[in-house]
């Protein structure tokens, strides 16, 4: 399998595409914070997983790990739409290639649901850590 194809939609996918000989699927990453920044037009979408790096970065080998997080930061967001807002754990991204440029963000569960575009995505923070069992 080639790099999940969401990962051409970043500005630069190396802080992934370095670590992971794989990237997950978007779909198999866990959506846990969605932050919204009006004065700077972006959006924040946080995901986990535990799908960890085959190539982790030196410093990262320093401790244990069992999980990695990420965030994905959105800019230049307009035609930002929301329905229904709920701390539901099941929700889904989906990143497109919008056919105008830039990038179309979708996402949804069965009681929610938030759209956007934005004309950029880029990866600005990543991280292993030791989870407890129980997450």
């Amino acid at each position: 399998m080639a790099i999940s194809d969401w990962t051409n939609l970043l500005t630069d996918p190396r802080g992934l595409t370095e670590v992971f000989s794989e990237v997950p699927a978007l779909g198999h990453c866990f959506l846990y914070s969605v932050h919204i920044d009006e004065r700077d037009r972006g959006i924040t979408l946080g995901f986990d997983t535990r799908s960890v790096p085959d190539r982790p970065r030196p410093e990262w080998l320093r401790t244990e790990f069992n999980a990695f997080e990420f965030f994905l930061t959105f800019t230049q967001v307009t035609e930002l739409s929301l329905h229904g807002w709920d701390s539901v754990t099941d929700r889904t991204a989906e990143l497109s290639r919008s056919p105008r440029g830039g990038i179309t963000v979708h996402v949804a569960n069965s009681r929610e649901a938030i759209s956007f575009h934005a004309s950029y995505a880029h990866l600005s923070l990543c991280r292993v850590y030791l989870a407890s069992s129980s997450d």
